[in-house]
């Protein structure tokens, strides 16, 4: 396995960890799979449901600089190894967020407030100062103060929470990858 791969890995395993510290009344799901219309999978790393809202969360665990703006398609992370300064760019994590409120949306319907977060492991964001970008430290005071302009009773977040459980695929991980690299494929051949 990459160490990429493993550095999500244990990043996602910090929020997830992180939510359990939540005192107030909650649901928390973790590596969430739904299936969209057009049979694409979105698998939404961290899905919380509270009196506030429903809280949709991309985990991001990546050393080095982060530099990145709402609007921009990619986002690019500086590490300096040595004398060496290596740049990669990575997906704008709000807008593949978007898809995943959007998605939640579909399934859950209108009547909800959502709010989509990426949260970075490595605390490591504080060039960006973008609304719902945040470091993990920061993360369980940022929901439990977030204003939505709702309260949702506990029968409500329970609800939701069934909901939600009803929708989960059960597709392996392996097989939302290999969905991705087929919609991929498709929209290069169009």
């Amino acid at each position: 396995m990459s160490t990429t791969k493993l550095r999500g890995i244990k990043g996602e395993y910090e929020v997830s960890e992180i939510l359990k510290s939540d005192t107030s009344y909650h649901h928390a799901l973790n590596n969430v799979v739904l299936v969209g219309g057009s049979g694409m999978t979105h698998q939404i790393d961290h899905i919380v449901i509270r009196n506030n809202g429903v809280f949709c969360i991309e985990t991001k665990n990546m050393p080095g600089d982060i530099k990145g703006t709402i609007v921009d398609n990619y986002w690019k992370q500086t590490n300096v190894h040595g004398n060496k300064i290596i740049e990669k760019t990575f997906h704008n994590p709000l807008k593949q967020n978007d898809s995943h409120r959007k998605i939640l949306q579909r399934y859950l319907g209108d009547r909800y407030v959502y709010i989509p977060l990426v949260v970075f492991a490595s605390n490591n964001i504080s060039n960006l100062k973008i609304p719902d970008v945040l470091d993990l430290k920061d993360l369980i005071d940022y929901i439990s103060s977030y204003d939505s302009g709702v309260n949702y009773s506990k029968r409500q977040i329970d609800a939701i929470y069934e909901k939600l459980l009803k929708y989960r695929s059960n597709i392996t991980e392996q097989e939302h990858l290999n969905n991705i690299k087929n919609q991929k494929d498709e929209n290069k051949i169009n």
